[in-house]
């Protein structure tokens, strides 16, 4: 019996410091049912990823596995970013603002 509370308490540890089990802040019990279900979701996804690495022979961590879904998103939104920048830059210029400027200036 003792064997199975130790990996319950981890779960346990594990929500509350790296997904955030204890910071919720609601108002009503179905808020509340929300939080935990998307908790317990991540929760989902970690473990599943975790036994795939295993099953692959490679031991990761919870915090390999945020640290690598972190350096993804950041990935991702600097390249959407550059992305819009590109587009902003192919974008004719704003001809009243120009008329504007070329007025002020005579």
């Amino acid at each position: 019996m003792q064997c199975k509370r130790f990996f319950i308490e981890k779960s346990f540890r594990e929500g509350k410091k790296e997904l955030g089990l204890n910071e919720y802040q609601t108002r009503s019990a179905q808020s509340w049912h929300k939080h935990m279900a998307m908790v317990m979701l991540a929760q989902l996804f970690l473990n599943t990823q975790k036994l795939f690495c295993y099953e692959e022979k490679v031991w990761v961590t919870t915090q390999d596995i945020i640290l690598l879904i972190r350096s993804v998103l950041k990935l991702t939104l600097r390249s959407i970013r550059n992305i819009i920048d590109d587009i902003l830059a192919k974008q004719p210029p704003d001809y009243r603002k120009m008329k504007k400027l070329l007025f002020i200036r005579i």
